[in-house]
């Protein structure tokens, strides 16, 4: 059973706890993620409520990561790129922001086609 907890009594007497509440720190602070499953929930928060939920929870993750290969490079500037990942169940186009300082930038100026990168955020569907 899910959700709660069940025992038996040594009279044989059933006893089960209430259902927890759920509290705002119960969060799940990193969730990793693929690009199928982030367009199947930016899909259904567009019917639903505007909320992005994964796998049925009633939270959403303050920390989305996603590991993908790059698949072009669109936009390259000192502090930004924008670049198009593929993680094998689907491609999705991402925008990067350094607000680090050097180590960043050079991150940036390091992105090819091809590469390995491991993201992580959060998800918006319009800039």
């Amino acid at each position: 059973m899910f959700g709660g907890m069940s025992f038996a009594t040594q009279n044989g007497a059933t006893q089960s706890t209430p259902e927890r509440q759920r509290r705002p720190e119960d969060r799940t602070n990193l969730l990793p993620v693929t690009v199928r499953l982030l367009e199947s929930a930016n899909e259904a928060a567009k019917i639903g409520d505007g909320e992005l939920r994964f796998h049925g929870s009633e939270t959403s993750p303050n920390i989305l990561l996603l590991l993908a290969q790059v698949e072009a490079v669109h936009a390259q500037q000192k502090n930004m790129a924008e670049f198009t990942v593929c993680d094998g169940t689907g491609s999705l186009r991402v925008r990067f922001f350094a607000t680090d300082g050097e180590a960043q930038e050079k991150a940036l100026q390091s992105f090819s086609t091809g590469s390995w990168v491991k993201l992580f955020g959060q998800f918006r569907s319009a800039p």
